[in-house]
């Protein structure tokens, strides 16, 4: 029989075609044409690695995965320890942000190990292996910590010329300056990095992960302006390629939010519908859950409330706590002494800072239809203070409209309207 080197020739076109399509941003032509060349048994790490980074966008989560891990064990065969503990922290970073917990931190394990066994003490990569450090020091209100690891690890991508990691770095320091109260500091390296971001100074996979944490800082933080300002760039972003899946769903959901706070509710309801389908495709996407708490405000607000409670039932199976709109609808429902326990339980559970907010806002209602107006009026009075920390527009309206309510409550219709000048501004 006679052998023949037609498969092989095959496969080099299609690796040609895949790295082609990779750099139009065809990330499904992609993924189908690193396919055929790997039945060839042609692809290099380097291209394992564009391989897993296409699938991710596309939308093949677990693809994704499994690719990044078979690059990590190619560049350990060819001795790259660098190149291979950077696949296995990328893989860990991921991992952990989509809540496997066990292997996130085994990958990360695995990652420090190769380094250290490699003698690689001064890489870029020690750079990533920060960044859950700091995400755990952050959620733990160290603060300090958080912030001297973003900060070591910009000075790592700095010196290596590695844009990713200072891109993700620095943002991740303007979210512990804004959870600091450090506000306008925050928002600058916000500013900063979105630059870099919209220049393409970034891999495809980080400027929408950095574009979408961005737009969610600026929400939380009621700063609209901003967070409608780059959720338009992002769709601009997403449009641009077709087959992305990746972020699509979130672009959605942050466009939704921005719609129904300026009163688009039909708008809104259309956004979020089709991000929840995106969301759900395949399973396990971040993000799905804000798109049924939003679906479950807007059913909430229009007198749904068969489907609201299916929506707020939904997001807590997807890890986004149902309040303060489950208390509301208890409220809504005529549930009053529901109502009452479900928000004096999510104050409890709501740390302070930005989010507390609205849940604060939710107590006020309803402790003033409970007739605590103690208690409605020490919710108000926190919620002044906390737009006096963080003063933003929206929050002095919800101060204001909060004291005006209280006001109208004790018959002072004299001074209802008083809410504004008595808010800090």
């Amino acid at each position: 029989m006679v052998k023949t080197d037609e498969p092989e020739r095959g496969g080099l076109v299609a690796i040609n075609r895949a790295r082609d399509a990779y750099d139009r941003q065809e990330w499904r032509a992609a993924c189908e044409e690193y396919a055929l060349a790997d039945g060839a048994g042609l692809l290099a790490p380097h291209d394992l690695v564009r391989f897993a980074d296409a699938a991710l966008l596309a939308g093949r989560d677990a693809e994704s995965a499994d690719t990044l891990a078979r690059a990590h064990h190619e560049f350990m065969n060819r001795g790259d320890a660098e190149a291979a503990a950077r696949c296995a922290a990328r893989l860990g970073i991921r991992l952990l942000m989509n809540g496997d917990v066990a292997r996130g931190t085994g990958w990360l394990s695995r990652a420090r190990r190769v380094l250290d066994e490699s003698g690689c003490t001064d890489c870029a990569v020690h750079g990533y292996l920060l960044i859950p450090a700091a995400i755990r020091a952050m959620a733990a209100g160290d603060g300090a910590t958080a912030l001297a690891n973003f900060s070591q690890a910009v000075a790592i991508g700095q010196r290596f010329g590695d844009n990713d990691l200072v891109l993700l770095a620095r943002h991740g320091q303007g979210r512990v300056l804004v959870r600091a109260g450090k506000v306008a500091e925050g928002v600058e390296l916000f500013d900063e990095v979105m630059i870099g971001v919209t220049a393409g100074e970034a891999s495809p996979v980080v400027v929408g992960d950095v574009y979408c944490s961005v737009i969610s800082a600026c929400a939380d933080i009621f700063d609209f302006r901003r967070a409608q300002e780059w959720t338009s760039s992002l769709s601009a972003w997403c449009a641009a390629q077709p087959d992305l899946v990746y972020h699509r769903g979130e672009c959605l959901v942050h466009r939704a939010e921005l719609a129904q706070v300026h009163g688009a509710w039909t708008d809104a309801m259309r956004e979020l519908t089709e991000a929840s389908e995106r969301l759900r495709d395949p399973p396990g996407q971040r993000g799905v859950g804000v798109a049924f708490y939003q679906q479950a405000e807007l059913h909430r607000l229009r007198g749904e409330f068969e489907k609201a409670e299916e929506m707020f039932r939904l997001a807590n199976q997807a890890g986004r706590p149902p309040q303060p709109g489950l208390a509301l609808l208890r409220l809504a429902q005529g549930r009053l002494e529901a109502a009452t326990a479900s928000i004096r339980n999510a104050l409890d559970d709501t740390p302070s800072g930005p989010r507390r907010s609205r849940v604060l806002s939710a107590v006020v209602e309803i402790m003033l239809a409970a007739k605590d107006t103690t208690a409605a009026r020490a919710a108000a009075a926190e919620l002044s203070e906390v737009a006096t920390e963080l003063p933003v527009p929206f929050l002095r309206a919800a101060a204001a409209h909060a004291l005006g309510s209280i006001a109208l409550a004790e018959g002072d219709i004299a001074h209802q309207g008083a809410g504004a000048a008595r808010c800090p501004t």
